[in-house]
């Protein structure tokens, strides 16, 4: 299965994003998933971006902090990346974002219920294959 294979039968719309110049950061409808997953950024059916949330807030807490205002993060060089890119060749175009979840699985190892997390696994191998 090709990634837009993936995002077209497997994947969620979330949210159109727009670039706000002045705090570096994107404007998009927020995400109330408290959920692991993944989630792809495109453009014209163009993929941009495979990302993975792994953490306490899952895909919310990953998703937010791409609108939050950024604009002191001078030195940060994924604000530098959105920067150059949203005000050059992607200027005043609207991006899509999908989700996809991935819940955590239970299970026992030697004794200790642990927790298996797939997200990080499923990301590789869609940004592998989306270069």
């Amino acid at each position: 299965m090709t990634v837009l294979e993936f995002v077209k039968n497997k994947a969620k719309f979330h949210s159109t994003m727009t670039y706000n110049p002045e705090k570096k950061s994107f404007i998009m409808d927020p995400c109330h998933c408290m959920v692991a997953g993944i989630y792809i950024i495109m453009y014209n059916f163009n993929i941009l971006k495979v990302g993975k949330a792994e953490g306490k807030y899952g895909l919310h807490g990953r998703l937010s902090s791409y609108t939050h205002d950024l604009s002191k993060r001078v030195n940060d060089k994924s604000v530098q990346l959105y920067e150059r890119v949203m005000t050059n060749e992607l200027k005043d175009k609207t991006l899509e974002i999908y989700t996809y979840q991935v819940p955590a699985k239970k299970t026992t190892f030697e004794g200790f219920e642990l927790e298996l997390h797939l997200a990080r696994s499923l990301e590789y191998k869609l940004s592998k294959q989306a270069k």
